[in-house]
This record gives structure tokens, C-alpha cells and sequence, in this order.
């Protein structure tokens, strides 16, 4: 994992990163991952995640430096950068889908079904088994094969799952299924043969693992902007074009191409500068629809994503989605419903068939008023995050000179750097050295020392 952040006002953009990077076991410090266009000086690059263009694993920075050479001008806006880069990198014969697309993509749809059944229970059960005295097996008759059945049961109900929502498919839809699994039958055929190889599935498992890889590949071949199951880069290109006078930043996600139609890159989110349109325009962030998000100035964290928004919002993601959105709601209404039934009940009048209906009342709205708790969370959650704490923070980032906004940028990553590596991470993958640069109008892109 990676540790980034882009802070943008009007006057500047900064970009801030650490420079390690984990391959399998191992991390490796001095990863370049900002980039100066030398064609275009006043845009700038910033990649994490996979450090590698996905399709041909070449690295990002080759690609970069291959798109910088091509360009002949400057572009009159940062979306015309992002635009040419896009066409330049699917167009690029030496950039061309390879082995590679195919072999990024098995390890992802591996990975995908190995989460949904657990099939490495059976290999842990066997290993441990291994370190005990005498002959389990033989002890307990029929234990092996339990084991083996509890896998078999995973993916007979994952299996079942599939058949259902492959027979709810649209006409349209299932047309689209089979187009897309004739560009990548091969690929899913290879990736579930590894699956079983590598678990002991038998082949009548195998055609259902085969099964529930191709409907999943199929039913979500797109980037998201938030969550994804398979591998990907995350790519902000931020600066000024010749006719802009405020920083832009847009973000794109690129992984393994699926669909030839549509290649490797998918586009995220889009930052503006907003120009106050009253005095009652206090700079708040603004959602203009399909991605596009205007204010007048940005805090965006990159990778590491959930620490950072715990400093910059008060509130831990984690904490957001495994207590005030599940646990807190469902907790409270249990509650009120056990304090309030029996005060009912000492209600002169109401005897045990009417207090039998007002419970029976209560049960049925419970989803009710856990929905209603939630919102009412949600709703505090976000005036807190976005209108009061990440605002402060918003008002300060506005009126910074470009020195400040990196100094601003390296500190935030350099705090969330250390709270990656001093919490519950099993490997060091932050850390190395923060490189930051600013980009300004005048000056294009300054690493600063």
C-alpha cells in the first residue's frame, strides 16, 4: 500500500507520497511516484497501487515517459492531457495487452472466490493436524471428508446463487455476458483449472467454480471509484493547461482490460476550484454530478485512504462502517425495545394480550427505526466531517502559498505513514522517503527538497 495525499487552492497543487512499495513479502524504499511532464511542465503525475501498467506489466513510469516524449504542445487544459494520455497509452503498439492481462486477471478472480468459500480452511485443518500425536484420522473416522464437505457446501451455495442471478439476467444483459465471456473464456477457463489444482476441487466442483468466476467477471467488469475486486492503478493528473488559471485534478483507475470496447482506463473523480458565486458561498465542497466535485480548496487522500480520513474527519472509517452503521443501530433499538416494553407494562390498563400486539408492533418496525438511527448517525456523521472539522481544515488549505501547502501535504502522509506502520500492519508497506512537489502556473512542477 502506498501514502498519498493532493492538497489544491487556487493558487497551487501539491502532491505528496511515500516512496515504498511491496512486491509479495518484501517492500522496497525510493519508488518513484511523482512525475513532471518536461512537454507539459505545469501537469504533473502521481500513480499508486500497482506500481506497473496492468496489460503489459510495464512499469508507469516507462508509460509516462513514453506519453511525454510523444506529446508535441502544450495543452490548453488538463482534461486534454488526460484525454490524450488515455488514447496514447491503448494506442501504443508497444503498450498492448499481453500474457500479462490474462495472467493479472486469473490472480484476481482467484483471489475473488478464494475469499467467498475459504478453501485454504481445509489446508490450514490438514497442517494442523499434521503437529498432533497419532493418527487423528484414523481416531476420528470421517473427519477428513467433513472438512472436505464444508467446502463442497460453500461452493454448492455460491453455485446456487449464481444459477439464480444468471436466470434473472435481462435479455440485453445476458447478451453482454456472452460477449464478454468470448474475449476472456480462455482466461477464466485457466484461472479456475489453477483453483482447483491448487485446493484439490474435484472437476464436477470445477465447472461450478468455473461457473461463478465467469458470471462474476461478466456482471462486474468495471473500475469503481471506491471499492474494487480486482487489481488497479490509481492515476491523478493535476495542474494547469496554457488557458487555465486554477489547478485542476482528475483521477482515473486503470487495470486489466476486460472489454476491448472499453480498455483499461475508467474515469474517477474530477476536482475544480470554484470561483464564489456569492458572499454567502463559504467554499464548501460541491457535488456537480457525474463525478465532478468543485469547492475552494481539496484535501484528497490516496491509498492508506482510512487513516487519513480519520485525521482530516474525526471519525475512523472502519469505526463508521463496523459500529455507527451496523452494530450502534441494532444495539439501540434492542435496547429501547427491552427498557420500554416492561414500563408499558406497568401501565394500569394494559394487560398481557395488549402488550402482546404493542411488542408484536415494535418487532415489525424494527428495521424502521434502525434505518431511522442510521440516518440520523449519517446524517450527524457528515455535518461533523465535511461541514465543521474537514471544513476547518478546508479554510486553512485555501490561503496557503504553494511552501505551505507541501509542508501541509508532507505532514499529513508522514503522520499517517507512521500510524500505518506502527498499528496492526503485518508488513511495512508505507514508508521510505515523502517526496512532495507543488505545481503553480508560474513555476509548473518543483520538487521541493
Amino acid at each position: 500500500m502506498t501514502s498519498q495525499l493532493a492538497l489544491m487552492n487556487s493558487m497551487a497543487v501539491a502532491l505528496a507520497s511515500d516512496s515504498a512499495v511491496t512486491i509479495g513479502s518484501k517492500t522496497f524504499d525510493g519508488v518513484k511516484k511523482i512525475f513532471r511532464l518536461d512537454s507539459n511542465p505545469k501537469i504533473g503525475i502521481m500513480i499508486s497501487n500497482v506500481a506497473n501498467y496492468i496489460p503489459c506489466n510495464v512499469s508507469w513510469e516507462r508509460v509516462i515517459g513514453l506519453f511525454d516524449l510523444s506529446i508535441k504542445k502544450e495543452f490548453s487544459t488538463v482534461e486534454e492531457c488526460v484525454q490524450k494520455f488515455k488514447k496514447f497509452v491503448s494506442d501504443e503498439k508497444v503498450l498492448s495487452p499481453n500474457t500479462e492481462n490474462s495472467i493479472s486477471l486469473q490472480f484476481d478472480l482467484i483471489n475473488f472466490v478464494e475469499r467467498m468459500i475459504r478453501p485454504e480452511q481445509k489446508r490450514q485443518f490438514q497442517e494442523a493436524i499434521k503437529q498432533m500425536p497419532g493418527d487423528i484420522f484414523t481416531e476420528f473416522e470421517g473427519l477428513e471428508s467433513h472438512v472436505g464437505k464444508s467446502i463442497d457446501a460453500k461452493i454448492e451455495a455460491l453455485h446456487e446463487v449464481i444459477v439464480g442471478l444468471k436466470e434473472d439476467l435481462s435479455a440485453d444483459d445476458e447478451f453482454e455476458h456472452k460477449r464478454l465471456m468470448k474475449i476472456n473464456s480462455e482466461t477464466v477457463k485457466d484461472a479456475s483449472e489453477i483453483f482447483c489444482e491448487k485446493h484439490d476441487i474435484t472437476k464436477s466442483q470445477g465447472k461450478k467454480i468455473f461457473s461463478i468466476m465467469a458470471y462474476h467477471l461478466c456482471s462486474q467488469p468495471s473500475l469503481e471509484k471506491r471499492y474494487n475486486w480486482r487489481d488497479f492503478t490509481n492515476v491523478v493528473i493535476a495542474g494547469f493547461g496554457s488557458n487555465q488559471i486554477t489547478p485542476e485534478l482528475h483521477e482515473l483507475k486503470v487495470g486489466a482490460v476486460i472489454d476491448d470496447r472499453v480498455g483499461a482506463f475508467y474515469n474517477a473523480d474530477v476536482h475544480s476550484i470554484r470561483i464564489p458565486s456569492s458572499l454567502k458561498d463559504t467554499g464548501d465542497l460541491e457535488n456537480l454530478g457525474d463525478g465532478n466535485w468543485s469547492a475552494s480548496a481539496f484535501i484528497i487522500p490516496y491509498a492508506q485512504v482510512d487513516e487519513i480520513q480519520n485525521i482530516l474527519n474525526g471519525v475512523h472509517p472502519e469505526f463508521q462502517r463496523n459500529f455507527l452503521q451496523t452494530q450502534i443501530p441494532t444495539n439501540l433499538v434492542e435496547t429501547i425495545t427491552q427498557k420500554i416494553v416492561p414500563k408499558i407494562g406497568e401501565i394500569t390498563g394494559v394487560g398481557p394480550s395488549t402488550l402482546a400486539k404493542i411488542v408484536e408492533s415494535i418487532t415489525s418496525s424494527n428495521q424502521d427505526l434502525e434505518d431511522a438511527i442510521r440516518n440520523e448517525i449519517d446524517e450527524g456523521r457528515r455535518y461533523w466531517a465535511a461541514r465543521t472539522r474537514r471544513q476547518n481544515f478546508r479554510n486553512s488549505t485555501r490561503n496557503m502559498d504553494p511552501i505551505q501547502l507541501s509542508k501541509f501535504a508532507k505532514k499529513i502522509v508522514t503522520i499517517e505513514a507512521e500510524v500505518a506502520y506502527y498499528s496492526n500492519q503485518r508488513n511495512r508497506s508505507v514508508g521510505g522517503e515523502i517526496v512532495v512537489a507543488y505545481i503553480t502556473m508560474e513555476d509548473g512542477l518543483i520538487f521541493v527538497e
